[in-house]
């Protein structure tokens, strides 16, 4: 499944926050919308893109950057921390599809889904060991899939991610939307909160 190998692809060589190219835009289009309930207005703040139609709730104080596209990426845009090294963020990557996949339900139920997203990330049984994958939770609700894992190379610290994914259609084709926040262990008393608002929060429409 080409973009179940992009996505893993993406989450597996997602690079530090020091090298996204700095951008700001802010316009008035939408498909993610931020649940009201879920969010603090003195801690987080609404971006939105309406050339890629969408909108997520991000920390006030973080920064909005855009990557290269690569191969079936049509666009990667990743909010991150001042702090250039850090590795926590959110990002959001939009994949195109073909004309089979109308709904979330086209990749499978969400269960099947977060195993081969996970298994296709868990490197741990060769030898030497690589990354460790493992699913947390995972779920589906009005037409979205939500996923949380972690992921620990050997040696490193482990990294816990968060993920909301959604389609849409632009008029010529749909479009996978995959938010994904991330924050190390270490990192976690800091970000964790903040994080999980911003995927959960921005991704639960009404």
């Amino acid at each position: 499944m080409a973009s179940m190998s992009l996505l893993c692809n993406w989450v597996s060589q997602r690079p530090c926050n020091r090298y996204f190219t700095p951008f700001s835009d802010e316009s008035p289009l939408h498909v993610l919308k931020p649940n009201p309930n879920s969010l603090s207005s003195d801690e987080l703040r609404v971006y939105t893109d309406d050339a890629n139609k969408f909108q997520i709730t991000i920390p006030q104080e973080w920064r909005v950057g855009t990557g290269e596209p690569d191969g079936g990426f049509k666009s990667v845009t990743a909010f991150y921390p001042e702090e250039a090294y850090s590795t926590s963020n959110v990002s959001v990557v939009i994949t195109g599809l073909g004309p089979d996949f109308t709904r979330m339900e086209s990749f499978g139920k969400v269960e099947a889904f977060a195993e081969t997203l996970v298994g296709g990330l868990d490197r741990s049984w060769q030898r030497p060991p690589g990354v460790a994958a493992k699913l947390i939770d995972c779920k589906s609700s009005n037409g979205l899939y939500y996923i949380e894992y972690t992921l620990q190379n050997p040696g490193e610290s482990r990294k816990h991610l968060y993920s909301a994914l959604g389609m849409a259609f632009n008029g010529w084709y749909n479009r996978l939307y995959t938010v994904t926040g991330q924050f190390l262990d270490e990192e976690a008393e800091k970000y964790s909160s903040k994080i999980q608002k911003a995927c959960m929060g921005a991704s639960e429409a009404a």
